[in-house]
């Protein structure tokens, strides 16, 4: 398998593009597969730590990384609905013609 990586850096935050190839390479990739990835270099503290490490002493984390990994879904997860109910609502105003003011 080759595998070939690019970084670019933007504000501050590596971003690495990882893109696998099955096979050998000889100028021409048969299946890639691209894979964003994101480097964290994250230092908690305070009630954050706290939280973190209670969680992984609890065995409802394996790791810190997948904590974050799990904080990070679930904030998309909410974010994604409220968007949704906000939609909605703005639809039902739409529909019964009020304008919102």
């Amino acid at each position: 398998m080759v595998e070939i990586k690019s970084r670019v850096k933007t504000a501050g935050f590596g971003v690495e593009n990882t893109v696998h190839a099955d096979g050998p390479c000889n100028g021409s990739i048969k299946s890639k597969k691209a894979e964003m990835a994101v480097r964290l270099n994250l230092t908690l503290r305070g009630e954050t730590a706290r939280i973190l490490i209670e969680l992984k002493a609890n065995g409802i984390v394996r790791s810190y990384a997948d904590c974050v990994n799990q904080s990070i879904r679930l904030f998309y997860e909410k974010v994604t609905k409220e968007e949704l109910q906000s939609a909605r609502a703005k639809v039902l105003r739409n529909s019964f013609g009020d304008d919102g003011s």
